[in-house]
């Protein structure tokens, strides 16, 4: 059957999908508590001025939205970020340990 030789190699991938996922989940919160700590400040930015309206209720869920939004991508950034670091610091380790 085509099980016999695929076995080997789904065994010797999941260390490697789990060494990533950690990584991932790592960059993911790095992300999302830097933009936690730095995005209101780069919101309120965004709006300073209401631009003479009375009623801001639409310029604060305009600005949630924004918030809610870049700390999503934020997560996704410094997930990806993680992944891409911890490879090159592998590879960089490898060459420098040939054993």
């Amino acid at each position: 059957m085509a099980l016999g030789p695929t076995i080997p190699y789904a065994a010797s991938m999941l260390p490697w999908l789990k060494r990533t996922s950690i990584e991932l989940v790592v960059g993911a919160l790095v992300g999302f508590v830097i933009w936690s700590f730095v995005g209101k400040r780069l919101t309120s930015m965004l709006f300073g001025s209401l631009g003479g309206s009375f009623s801001c209720s639409a310029d604060v869920e305009l600005g949630l939205d924004k918030f809610l939004a870049m700390q999503l991508y934020s997560a996704l950034g410094g997930a990806a970020l993680a992944v891409l670091a911890m490879f090159l610091f592998r590879r960089r380790r490898a060459r420098r340990d040939p054993a």
